[in-house]
């Protein structure tokens, strides 16, 4: 190993470069184009989401579909009622409340370190239930909150017509 040490190579990027990879209208600052669509439709039905998702809780994620809002990092999202993680996470609610589990009716999940479910559920005892669980990463669950149902079958027009999904 010798004892002379090499500069390394200057790796600044030129910003007159960098401009003419982009197309952008005349004006737009650079940083700006990377950026087209901040304030578009997909934004706007984001924001109209999460509000639905806020007004009920993480219980309803409504009508949207992936293609019609923009999709950030993280969010609370619907899962298939018949996931086996979503049915089991739902039957273990329920047997900790000593009621049988009659189906799952909508199950919304949010990964964190673990996935916190949103379960809709109706009991052998034909009441409906929400339950909010967090099933961590060995498997383990632990119910934050067990009630009578506030979001079904009943979920205020209002909210609907304002933050749910338009219709096709």
């Amino acid at each position: 190993m010798s004892g002379s040490s090499s500069s390394p190579p200057n790796m600044s990027l030129d910003r007159s470069f960098l401009s003419s990879l982009v197309e952008r209208p005349a004006g737009v600052p650079m940083q700006m184009s990377f950026y087209p669509f901040v304030h578009d439709e997909l934004e706007e039905n984001a924001k109209k989401r999460a509000s639905l998702l806020g007004y009920t809780e993480g219980f309803y994620a409504g009508k949207w579909k992936m293609h019609q809002y923009r999709r950030g990092t993280g969010g609370i999202f619907e899962v298939d009622s018949r996931c086996d993680v979503a049915y089991t996470t739902a039957q273990c609610v329920m047997r900790s409340e000593n009621i049988g589990l009659k189906r799952l009716i909508r199950a919304n999940v949010k990964g964190v370190a673990g996935m916190f479910y949103y379960l809709t559920m109706e009991g052998q005892d034909g009441n409906f239930y929400e339950a909010k669980a967090f099933v961590n990463l060995q498997g383990n669950t632990r119910v934050d909150l067990f009630r009578r149902a506030v979001h079904y079958p009943y979920i205020d027009p209002e909210i609907l017509r304002n933050y749910d999904a338009p219709s096709s």
